[in-house]
């Protein structure tokens, strides 16, 4: 056990049924000493109606409405404003967290060599099935030159950061409708901050809930593919200066944007920023990738058609 406090914190925004749900599961799996910080994004009608029996029996409980930005990115940084706990642990409001995984967060966050953030394994829950995600790596801290791709972790996999880290690092930009936790993960990763991994599920991660009834689709799923994309891009050009010039960090975040703007039909503006990729060589090789795509998604179109 440790002396550190935790506050679970999970916006939530026109899903009564759902964050019900989550907010149960972590007032199960936290410990005595924690709070639950419900972070209102302008549900109507308010989240507060739909937790009211769960706040009045269980005083760990808090919900507010986000004075902040709107959206994820916001209500997570108005969230952890308000937090009183000196670690932070997120969970999605059509999630559910694991019992136990609370203590092991605290446990890894108060280890000697001083993990500043980390994230876990979780089980996906798709069809009635379940899968167990994992990175292939123990338990503990990434090694060093492990690539960025497995540096990095959405805010539904059991993502957590002490609250100092957070603040110092400026928190989500508010900008990210989607992809906010990637860009965070790699200012993490670019400042040299050390990643703890724990390869045991903290959380369940549902993949295909249907949004009848729950006000709400994950917005993942709902939020246009051009701004996914131009989210993307963004995170990719914050981050590209920080990541040595040929390095697999810099690659990673340009090919994956370019997968995506490729899908959403975006060649002209993934052409515009390969053209201004460099230094040239980099670029070249952005092209002929590039180049790659485009030919393979309209073979894919074309047989789509037949």
């Amino acid at each position: 056990m440790t002396d550190l406090s935790l506050s679970i914190v999970l916006p939530t925004h026109n899903r009564p049924d759902l964050v019900r749900r989550a907010v149960a599961s972590a007032l199960r799996a936290g410990p005595v000493g924690c709070e639950v910080l419900v972070i209102d994004d302008a549900s109507d009608p308010p989240a507060e109606r739909a937790l009211a029996d769960l706040a009045a029996t269980d005083a760990r409980l808090r919900v507010l409405r986000n004075d902040g930005p709107r959206g994820a990115a916001g209500a997570r940084n108005f969230g952890v404003s308000q937090a009183a706990g000196e670690v932070i642990l997120f969970l999605d409001d059509d999630d559910e967290m694991l019992p136990g995984y609370p203590a092991r967060v605290l446990r890894a966050a108060a280890a000697p060599s001083g993990a500043g953030f980390g994230f876990s394994a979780v089980i996906g829950r798709s069809g009635g099935a379940d899968r167990v995600e994992r990175r292939p790596y123990p338990t503990g801290f990434l090694p060093p030159g492990t690539p960025l791709r497995h540096r990095i972790a959405a805010t539904s996999a059991g993502f957590w950061i002490s609250r100092s880290l957070f603040l110092a690092q400026g928190g989500f930009v508010p900008d990210q409708i989607v992809d906010e936790d990637t860009s965070l993960c790699c200012t993490l990763a670019a400042a040299g901050n050390p990643v703890w991994h724990d390869a045991e599920p903290g959380v369940i991660v549902y993949r295909d809930h249907s949004p009848a009834g729950t006000g709400a689709s994950q917005l993942t799923r709902s939020t246009r593919a051009e701004i996914v994309a131009a989210c993307y891009l963004r995170t990719w050009q914050r981050h590209d200066a920080l990541f040595p010039t040929w390095s697999e960090a810099r690659w990673y975040l340009a090919a994956r944007y370019l997968r995506r703007a490729v899908k959403s039909g975006q060649r002209a503006e993934s052409w515009a920023a390969v053209s201004a990729a460099r230094p040239m060589g980099f670029a070249v090789g952005l092209a002929l990738f590039r180049a790659v795509k485009v030919v393979s998604q309209a073979l894919r179109s074309g047989s789509a058609g037949h």
